[in-house]
């Protein structure tokens, strides 16, 4: 365990001796610290159990940067969110749905989330107004964004679940780009359209969307990169479609996931039209 914090003169002492340290003593520390005009704190633990944050550092209102790694977060009913909380890193925490949630919309500040590997909700929705930096990679059904017209940098790692089977929606994935006008910067890996239905019923689900949105533009996108490709027919019209919505666009990576019909992909890709003729296109090998 090694948690750091700023605000106490003894910063350095007690992140070093934190290592042979018991629950109980993580907790004194927590509950002195939540007496503080504490601005920063991060708690990695990453061998055995979670770790129950207490209830006391649900009310340090003046943290403006948090990161907890291996926890368990179950704040008091009473508990209306960080009202300083500008950035918000969680990994490897349980969490429950309702709780994701309301932590992220009680934080009006908020302007960068990290969420990796998270237990305890599947169905991500973020209402944040002041969002500009998101990053998420978990096993989950579906991303939903709310008044997030403020996000420039968006990266999302889809995985599987135990059963190795994929839970995203691609009809559902889709419509989250209709809520990014100022992105600047996209990452999209593992498989990000594909869906447990067979290929033409993704990709008539993808064609429609498209129909519906041909007036979105990408405006202020720049760099796109694109890993685990699998070259169906619902990734390639999305990659066409970004192409010919991003006047400015820079870089385009891809990826695919394998080297079956890899040299078919990029044939298909290359041809591709493009607004901004000064986007850079970039093929890396399985």
């Amino acid at each position: 365990m090694r948690p750091t914090w700023s605000g106490l003169k003894s910063q350095k002492y007690l992140a070093n001796q934190i290592m042979t340290s018991t629950t109980s003593d993580i907790d004194r520390w927590i509950l002195h610290l939540s007496r503080n005009p504490v601005k920063e704190f991060i708690l990695d633990i990453w061998k055995g159990s979670p770790y129950k944050i207490p209830s006391c550092l649900f009310s340090c209102q003046d943290i403006i940067h948090l990161e907890l790694f291996t926890c368990l977060l179950e704040p008091p009913p009473e508990f209306k969110g960080f009202r300083s909380l500008k950035s918000l890193d969680i990994q490897f925490v349980t969490l429950a749905q309702d709780v994701c949630e309301n932590l992220i919309l009680c934080c009006p500040l908020l302007e960068s989330l990290t969420l990796l590997n998270w237990h305890g909700c599947t169905l991500l929705k973020i209402n944040a107004p002041n969002l500009r930096f998101l990053v998420v990679a978990g096993v989950f059904k579906d991303v939903i964004l709310k008044n997030t017209s403020n996000l420039v940098d968006v990266t999302i790692c889809l995985n599987y679940n135990d059963q190795g089977r994929f839970l995203s929606s691609s009809s559902n994935l889709l419509r989250f780009f209709a809520y990014l006008p100022q992105i600047q910067r996209l990452i999209l890996e593992n498989n990000f359209l594909k869906s447990i239905r067979d290929d033409e019923a993704v990709a008539g689900e993808v064609n429609s969307w498209l129909d519906d949105n041909r007036s979105c533009q990408f405006s202020q996108l720049r760099l796109v990169k694109i890993f685990g490709l699998r070259g169906v027919i619902a990734e390639l019209e999305f990659i066409r479609f970004v192409l010919l919505r991003s006047p400015i666009l820079e870089s385009m990576t891809i990826k695919p996931r394998s080297n079956e019909g890899s040299s078919e992909l990029l044939k298909k890709w290359l041809r591709f039209k493009r607004v901004s003729m000064d986007a850079e296109i970039i093929y890396l090998d399985p």
